[in-house]
């Protein structure tokens, strides 16, 4: 099951995209969890990192649709984004916000069909791209890009989500050969990084785009900054 958030000032936008997901769901054997809400203030506050779809409108009261988009995406960088909008002027904008898509209104099935089918491949994927690890004793396949940094402690590795941290058995080396791959680095022997997620690196600390302050050590500095301008650079358009 996918979690979809409605942001939308019109109660008719949200009943059409009720009905249009529920219909979508019966013809692709998806299955969705829909929740509402009627203005971008009130968005802030209800998109977790549980959220994996978000329609959003662009014209709505004091803040607008494109004001939260660029809020949210420093937290949820990977959440996919479909924009609700009758000004296409809005669409250069939406792409600096790495929007996946545009729904033009008013609205119709056809267009919504053919937007979602997209979406569904793009989460799917995504799905596909997690990690399994052992978290007391249960195994947990956790997404990549859901972790911000992962720790040392007491002979075992905290692993640091957005809004949690896990305790998982076993090294950090263990981690790091699963978590490279994904864009993952080590700025020092007890700490390893989600790259996309850090927002500033100084001579001697690592800030992460949460607030977190990381240390970098002389030792590792040099290999983590290759690390990270060959991140950029893969990152770049």
């Amino acid at each position: 099951m996918w979690n979809v958030v409605v942001c939308d000032d019109e109660a008719a936008v949200h009943r059409q995209l009720q009905s249009y997901l529920d219909q979508f769901a019966q013809e692709s054997g998806y299955s969705f969890h829909l929740a509402h809400c009627h203005s971008a203030e009130q968005l802030l506050s209800m998109v977790s990192p549980h959220t994996d779809l978000l329609f959003l409108d662009i014209s709505m009261g004091a803040m607008s649709g494109m004001e939260a988009a660029h809020i949210l995406r420093q937290t949820y960088p990977e959440l996919c984004l479909v924009f609700l909008t009758s000004m296409v002027q809005y669409a250069l904008e939406g792409y600096q916000v790495h929007a996946f898509g545009f729904l033009a209104k008013p609205l119709t099935y056809a267009q919504f069909r053919l937007q979602m089918a997209d979406v569904v491949r793009a989460l799917s994927a995504k799905q596909s791209q997690t990690i399994s690890l052992k978290i007391g004793t249960e195994v947990h396949n956790l997404s990549p890009s859901s972790i911000l940094y992962a720790e040392v402690c007491n002979h075992n590795v905290d692993i640091h989500l957005l809004d949690s941290t896990l305790r998982c058995y076993g090294t950090i080396t263990e981690v790091e050969q699963l978590l490279a791959p994904h864009g993952f680095s080590r700025p020092h022997q007890s700490y390893l990084v989600n790259l996309r997620r850090i927002s500033t690196i100084t001579q001697t600390d690592v800030h992460m785009d949460n607030g977190s302050v990381l240390p970098l050590s002389k030792r590792k500095r040099k290999e983590f900054l290759q690390d990270f301008t060959t991140y950029l650079g893969s990152a770049l358009p």
